[in-house]
């Protein structure tokens, strides 16, 4: 079960990097306005915004991290 969860996990981060990707390529053109540019990077941001690591840093037995 826990494959499953974790194979579907991962079929959802390829298919939504997959859409970052999109959106940034249909952005990314010579005609192209700033804000049309910074609205393609907010929406691909926004997709892959789930997928952050919070830096958390890990002390052991000594406190020393």
């Amino acid at each position: 079960m826990a494959r499953r969860t974790e194979k579907s996990e991962l079929d959802q981060a390829l298919e939504d990097i997959g859409e970052a990707k999109a959106v940034l390529e249909e952005a990314y053109t010579p005609e192209s306005s700033r804000e049309d540019l910074a609205e393609a990077i907010g929406s691909a941001l926004e997709t892959l915004e789930p997928y952050e690591v919070a830096e958390v840093e890990e002390q052991d037995e000594t406190g020393q991290g």
